[in-house]
């Protein structure tokens, strides 16, 4: 008996020692609360309710206003150990607030407040060439605004952190764009303004060709941007050339809109996939250089290049120029006309008339080769065979007077 209350009063005394020992020692102030002789879990209790009271508010200002507090705000401390190994003193709890989630939310905040770059751009029409200039942009330095907010909780008060931009700049600048826009090669005829008919029919094709914007790798024909030739279509009477003579027909004149063309697709690198020569040699290109269209001849072309070329077709007091712009591929075009040989008209044809003169004048006719020749700089590359054409000759019409008997 007398061993059991023994045992008992030995318990007791270790109750009471080991409660003694799970007490704060006096005089301990932890966060500026008074703690000591407290046991370890209040202590922890006490100082937590003061910071759960004092959470501080976190705002990021930039084209937006975005608050956070409690819930948003947590923190973390060292309380449980510290409550354990202290003695007489004031103590720093080593509370440390943070932003729940903060990669996240910094992230969605990134998304909110970046400012695109815009690329500048361009537009063609009839009035040339419209440019709109590049725009920088901005975004979020996500990884300095993520060591900002540390830094602002780490105050542990009320903050506000100005959001940190870096410049974004655009892809293409205003520069690239100019240079993607560059004259390739510009082509000119010449034609009577006062040949009314004519001088018509060409400002007609040209206005449905200027402007034409042809994407990359895409192909044109000339056929389907300027249509029919007919008087619905807004053409009128012209000299035309059919089966080796010159006769009135409706759209005269836009056979050399198309020669124009063809020859300035040639020497701004077009891939000419087709063209036809005409029966009559014209005069205001070389041999084999023409390019006759009708309802059954096409002149047709695609563009080479990964970029869009762009076709300008002007006609105005007796000039007819062809110009086309895109980038180019750093090689220069030259167009060779080759005659090999002549072919002599047949004799005159006599017709009765009032007095003597020539009707019609002779004219020879060629056979003629067209070649392109491509150099980088000034060395010759290739010297590329494009066509060989027959043109027939012209026969001459004289009118003598009739022979009274």
């Amino acid at each position: 008996m007398y061993g059991k209350m023994l045992l008992a009063s030995a318990l007791s005394a270790a109750a009471l020692f080991l409660q003694g020992c799970s007490r704060v020692p006096p005089k301990v102030r932890i966060d500026g609360v008074d703690v000591g002789g407290m046991r370890y879990e209040q202590a922890e209790r006490a100082v937590r309710e003061r910071w759960n009271g004092e959470i501080p508010t976190l705002t990021l200002r930039g084209r937006g206003t975005y608050t956070f507090s409690a819930p948003e705000i947590g923190y973390t401390d060292e309380l449980y150990e510290l409550v354990r190994r202290v003695g007489p003193g004031e103590y720093d709890g080593g509370v440390a607030f943070y932003l729940k989630g903060c990669a996240s939310v910094l992230c969605r905040i990134a998304a909110e407040e970046r400012v695109a770059p815009q690329d500048a751009s361009v537009s063609f029409s009839k009035d040339g060439f419209c440019y709109e200039a590049d725009r920088s942009g901005r975004r979020v330095d996500e990884a300095r605004l993520s060591l900002d907010v540390t830094a602002a909780l780490r105050t542990r008060s009320d903050a506000t952190v100005d959001i940190p931009f870096v410049e974004e700049r655009a892809e293409r600048t205003e520069e690239d764009v100019r240079r993607d826009t560059a004259c390739l090669a510009s082509f000119s005829t010449v034609y009577d303004p006062n040949a009314e008919g004519r001088a018509h029919n060409i400002r007609l094709a040209c206005g449905k060709i200027d402007g034409t914007t042809l994407a990359p790798h895409a192909s044109f024909s000339f056929n389907a941007a300027v249509g029919r030739r007919t008087a619905e279509n807004g053409f009128r009477e012209a000299k035309v050339i059919s089966d080796g003579k010159f006769v009135s027909g409706v759209g005269g004149g836009v056979c050399q809109v198309s020669t124009t063309l063809y020859n300035c697709a040639l020497l701004s690198g077009m891939k000419v996939t087709e063209s036809s020569a005409h029966s009559l040699q014209v005069g205001y290109v070389p041999p084999s250089f023409d390019a006759m269209v009708s309802d059954t001849s096409d002149l047709r072309f695609d563009n080479p290049y990964d970029m869009p070329v762009y076709l300008a077709c002007k006609a105005s007091d007796g000039k007819l120029i062809v110009t086309v712009y895109g980038r180019s591929d750093g090689m220069r075009y030259e167009c060779e006309s080759v005659i090999r040989r002549t072919i002599a008209p047949p004799e005159p044809k006599i017709v009765e008339g009032e007095e003597e003169k020539v009707l019609r004048a002779a004219k020879e006719g060629l056979v003629s080769e067209g070649y392109l020749r491509v150099y980088r700089g000034d060395v010759l590359l290739e010297r590329r065979k494009l066509r060989a054409d027959s043109y027939l000759p012209v026969q001459e019409i004289r009118q003598k007077p009739m022979q009274s008997d």
